[in-house]
């Protein structure tokens, strides 16, 4: 389970490579913007991974189409909104799912391989988190699972989540028994779900948008979907109503809608309206334009995932950008990285993912505090010229896993000059000699914990640094 995972290919680019612990959520979240080539180089990849996650978007594909595997990531994303495990075996019951992936989850579940990993895993390297749900999805077709669990699973938390697991399958059972009240349709009414959109606008070809303002107790899926119809009819006065829906909190399914609609308004208009930061943040999620960006009010903080090659150039207007994380999958990934040098109040980044055609150069002399910095085999002599640099966390190895030379000299170079390394564990190949180099120092502090280790020079901050790591805190 501690095995990194296989990476992309040169001559098959993978668009999402899994994690050091298999497919979680976060590859979830990455993954649903996926073409079905993508979808297929994907699978490919996950065929040869043993984690929960893999295993259950294998299976989910084995029994059904590409819709299957979609449902599978969707469901995958749907746990992310959860932050512990009493959490996903509360709130699963009332997420709906399909059979064949309620069936894979019990394959899943059930297959000896996942309780032997969850057993032998050290702490927090294993996806409990998906574990679970899919245990949640499984007690649904199959009660008795609760009691398999209970016999292979160890760990002292396992029995009082096997009593939430029963009461998880116990609701789901009330609320599959429980009459569905018959609710006239509203022929003339808005359209409660995106799948009746098309037909709806088919219907009211010259509709009000007046029709699609928001309404008290108006539930999510009718709000995604009136989001959508006014995305589609885009005229000033859908515009007007669309604002209203703004948000600083919007669900994964509204802010992909928000990005459908984007583009068919004027794109400074829409930012300033529709994509409010929270406390200073925006986490925009997949992103193919970054235009208009600029004109989001108060932008402190900004996440983007992209999986085509995003120019980054409309973030040179946001000069208040304090905090600046991007997430790169597959080929070509980053690109130009010059408008870094065009952000005065940047001081936290994060570049993650396939960097292997951007420049790192530019990191030269910028000023930043704190750097998360995926090297994809790249010089990491950069980060010696970045003399405000406080706190850094290294991927260094390329897909073939190789490693620039230079790159523990690097390491060691920045730990003496009091700067906080973080390397990734499970790139064994040269952390393991760091570490073993590190503890042979007397001035060298090293903290391994959750997958990382953390190397400082200062003994008063071991305690806080093991902290930050415990938390996957790594900026």
């Amino acid at each position: 389970m501690d095995a990194p995972a296989p990476g992309p290919s040169a001559e098959d680019p993978t668009p999402v490579a899994p994690g050091h612990i298999g497919f979680t959520v976060r590859e979830a979240v990455q993954a649903k913007g996926l073409d079905d080539a993508g979808l297929a180089r994907l699978l490919e990849v996950l065929r040869g991974l043993e984690d929960p996650g893999s295993r259950f978007l294998v299976a989910a594909a084995d029994r059904g189409d590409p819709a299957a595997l979609r449902g599978a990531i969707a469901l995958l994303v749907r746990v992310g909104r959860y932050s512990h495990v009493p959490g996903v075996l509360k709130g699963l019951p009332g997420v709906a799912a399909a059979d064949e992936l309620v069936t894979a989850a019990l394959e899943v579940v059930d297959d000896p391989r996942t309780a032997a990993a969850h057993n032998s895993a050290r702490p927090l390297a294993f996806p409990v988190l998906e574990m679970w749900a899919l245990a949640a999805l499984a007690v649904r077709t199959d009660p008795a699972v609760a009691d398999r669990l209970a016999a292979t699973l160890a760990g002292d938390h396992v029995p009082d989540r096997i009593q939430d697991l029963r009461r998880a399958g116990e609701v789901f059972a009330r609320k599959a028994a429980a009459p569905v009240a018959a609710v006239p349709a509203d022929p003339a009414g808005p359209p409660q779900k995106v799948s009746q959109v098309a037909a709806w606008l088919r219907q009211h070809p010259h509709a009000d948008p007046e029709l699609l303002a928001p309404r008290p107790r108006q539930k999510a899926a009718a709000k995604v979907a009136a989001v959508r119809a006014l995305g589609t009819i885009a005229t000033p006065a859908a515009f007007d109503v669309l604002t209203r829906y703004a948000t600083d909190a919007p669900s994964s399914a509204m802010l992909e809608e928000l990005h459908r609609a984007w583009p068919r308004f004027d794109r400074q208009a829409f930012a300033a309206a529709l994509l409010l930061p929270r406390h200073g943040g925006l986490d925009l999620g997949v992103c193919a334009d970054l235009d208009g960006i600029e004109a989001v009010p108060g932008l402190r903080r900004l996440k983007v995932v992209l999986v085509d090659q995003l120019d980054l150039g409309p973030l040179a207007g946001c000069s208040g950008l304090e905090q600046l994380t991007v997430l790169a999958n597959g080929s070509p990934g980053l690109g130009d990285l010059g408008v870094l040098t065009r952000l005065p109040a940047l001081r936290l980044l994060d570049l993650s993912g396939s960097t292997r055609h951007a420049d790192l150069t530019v990191l030269a002399g910028l000023p930043l505090t704190g750097l998360r910095l995926t090297l994809d085999g790249a010089d990491a002599s950069v980060l010696r010229r970045i003399p405000s640099l406080q706190r850094v966390c290294l991927a260094a190895l390329d897909d073939s896993g190789d490693l620039h030379p230079g790159t523990p000299d690097v390491v060691r170079a920045l730990v003496a000059a009091g700067v906080e390394v973080v390397l990734y564990l499970h790139e064994r190949s040269w952390v393991g000699e760091v570490a073993q180099q590190a503890a042979a120092d007397p001035d060298v502090h090293a903290v391994s914990t959750n997958g990382y280790l953390g190397l400082t020079r200062d003994p008063d901050a071991v305690e806080r640094l093991q902290r930050r790591l415990y938390l996957g805190s790594l900026l």
